[in-house]
Order: C-alpha cells, then structure tokens, then sequence
C-alpha cells in the first residue's frame, strides 16, 4: 500500500514538474503582441440596423490604394437603411489599432424578422 502510494505521488509530481516547466514554451511569439502593442480585445459584432427586406447588391467598388499597409487597411462600403430607403456608403482607408489588426466588414444578415446589419469591427 505504501509503494502504490509513493508510486502515485512520484506521478503526480511528474506531471506537475511537466506542466510548469515544458507547457510555457509552447507559446510562440506569433501568439504575443510586438512589444509596444497591446493585445486586441475580442470585439462581438454590433446590431445597429433592421429592414424587412434585402439590402440591394452591392456595386462593384474598386478599392483605393492602401500606402501604408503597417497602419491602415481597406474598408469596403456597405448599404445604410434609413427612412424606409437603402443608401450606398462607400469604402475608404482606416486606420489600424494594431500592425495585426484585421478588419471584419460591415455586413447584412437575415433573420426570422427581416434583416439585421453588423457593424464591423476589429479582429
């Protein structure tokens, strides 16, 4: 009984010496922000828009040239609802709040009771 019980505390320690020592250099730098950044919060979609119908489809929009792709990213341009009329909003340059930053963009959605816009938001 004193065997099985040293044999037990000689695993469990085994496996805790493993965890604390091996485990933490797992992490890659890639999952750690560059130094001077902050990591990003996660952000959840935002519900600001209903319409009982579809949005219209969206134009064909060429994107302006990005100068500085560190710092700033393409936003495309989606359909505002207002007043019972959709109105066409259109893309620009933003800036990033982080060099990893990805823009999600704005979008519709349907729902069982018409559809819903998303604001995007920062990934």
């Amino acid at each position: 009984m004193i065997d099985n019980m040293r044999t037990k505390i000689i695993f469990y320690f085994t496996v805790l010496a493993f965890v604390t020592l091996i485990l933490p250099g797992c992490a890659t730098d890639a999952d750690q922000p560059p130094p001077g950044e902050l990591p990003l919060a996660p952000v959840l979609p935002s519900y600001v828009g209903l319409s009982p119908n579809p949005p219209p489809p969206e134009p064909v929009e060429i994107p302006q040239p990005v100068s500085d792709l560190q710092h700033q990213t393409w936003r495309p341009g989606h359909w505002s609802y207002e007043d019972s009329q959709f109105t066409w909003v259109p893309g620009t340059i933003i800036q990033k709040p982080a060099f990893t930053a990805v823009w999600v963009p704005d979008r519709w959605e349907k729902h069982e009771y018409g559809w819903v816009f998303v604001c995007g938001f920062w990934q």
